[in-house]
């Protein structure tokens, strides 16, 4: 018992100094490159820009009774997000810039650390204190969780939202709904989510409670700007040109960018230009078919909804189907967790190819922009490092739709 109890207290102080160190990096480099642009709002940077693209802009555009959504001051990426988002964050638009950067840098820290403690929960596992805090400094050193942290971007807070939905919608419907309020923020998650939920599933209740939360708090936003937006054809042509800017800007063009992770960035490399917007509309519905048709064969065979293989093949469908950035990847942490073990028909090798596949966006540090500037990639060699994660992926998400549909055949369960 004594010997337990001090493998159990070493594990704690191993998992918290591990934290504490991640921190530490996570706050020195933000720290340094905060004063590097002396907290200059629109200065070139990589900390905390998208906290100042996607929310502190935004959110001071708001409570200046401004249009959100053309940048303030500086070019902005909020075009990518629902309205109710303004509400969420804003807190953030009410202090100094520094001031609510440190704060959303401290939030985005503990957003984090919940985020392990209930992926932990929801896998079916036993949070102690030694997991939470090693899980969450883990996360933080990915590639994920640190482009999330450093960059301040608005991924960990709809991701637990999307664990609440995915996971409370049969019992516990109003944090469901309230989850995928929060899902909602960011369409990219969010609408699929509600689609795999709703066709797939069959959770109407959350999904009604939840899409209507999130309609009407948009509707109050959108009510609030559209006279500086210049009515609604101002707001849906802001709308539209932020979405078109940020399309085309190079960290994010399927073809020059090395951070996304989804299906029609492979392609769009392998074709050596942007997909047609037909062609992706296309694609991205094909995926988001065959998932959906995946999850009602696996249900109709008896199988739970709540079931691992589900839980997969809904997240790597969402990773995959439309654009999504290396972020997004965290959206794979609970079925990575749920698939530590046997979970028919994910078993032996194929449950681990399958979570070695999803664990790739996490560790490939080799497709970030300092990486390959500093070695000077490019031509075949920079399309295999930043096709890896998508290809990783899309690989990841075959596999498990093949279990799925299979477990619905005759003498497969």
């Amino acid at each position: 018992m004594v010997a337990g109890y001090a493998e159990g207290r070493l594990a704690r102080m191993l998992a918290l100094a591990a934290l504490g160190l991640a921190v530490a990096v996570f706050a020195y480099r933000v720290v340094h490159d905060l004063e590097l642009r002396g907290l200059s709002l629109g200065a070139q940077s990589w900390a905390l820009v998208d906290f100042a693209e996607q929310i502190y802009g935004p959110e001071r555009s708001f409570l200046e009774g401004k249009n959100p959504y053309r940048g303030y001051p500086v070019p902005n990426s909020f075009a990518g997000y629902a309205p109710h988002t303004l509400l969420v964050h804003l807190p953030f638009g009410l202090a100094s810039f520094d001031t609510a950067a440190s704060a959303y840098a401290a939030t985005v820290i503990l957003l984090t650390v919940a985020l392990a403690w209930v992926a932990l929960r929801a896998a079916g596992e036993r949070p102690t204190l030694a997991t939470t805090a090693g899980l969450g400094a883990l996360l933080l050193v990915s590639r994920p969780g640190q482009m999330n942290a450093i960059n301040g971007n608005i991924t960990a807070q709809v991701v637990l939202g999307a664990y609440a939905a995915l996971v409370c919608a049969h019992r516990r419907t109003a944090l469901a709904a309230t989850g995928l309020a929060l899902a909602l923020m960011k369409p990219t998650i969010g609408l699929p989510l509600a689609a795999f939920l709703l066709f797939g599933r069959g959770d109407r209740r959350a999904v009604v409670l939840g899409t209507l939360a999130a309609a009407v708090a948009s509707a109050v936003v959108v009510a609030l700007i559209l006279p500086p937006a210049g009515g609604v054809a101002g707001l849906v042509a802001s709308v539209r040109h932020g979405v078109e800017a940020f399309r085309l800007a190079r960290e994010t063009n399927p073809v020059s960018g090395w951070m996304r992770i989804d299906a029609l960035a492979v392609l769009g490399k392998l074709a050596r230009r942007p997909l047609p917007a037909p062609v992706e509309a296309a694609v991205s519905l094909a995926i988001l078919g065959a998932g959906l048709i995946g999850v009602r064969r696996f249900l109709a065979a008896g199988g739970a909804a709540e079931a691992p293989v589900v839980t997969a093949l809904i997240c790597l469908t969402i990773a995959v189907f439309t654009y999504q950035q290396a972020y997004g990847a965290l959206l794979l942490v609970l079925p990575m967790l749920a698939l530590e073990r046997d979970a028919p028909p994910l078993v032996g090798a194929r449950r681990l190819v399958v979570v070695g596949l999803m664990a790739v966006p996490f560790a490939n540090y080799l497709s970030t922009y300092t990486v390959l500037e500093h070695l000077g990639v490019h031509g075949w060699k920079f399309l295999v490092l930043t096709s890896a994660n998508g290809v990783a992926l899309v690989v990841a998400w075959t596999v498990v739709l093949v279990a799925a549909l299979r477990a619905g055949l005759p003498g497969q369960r």
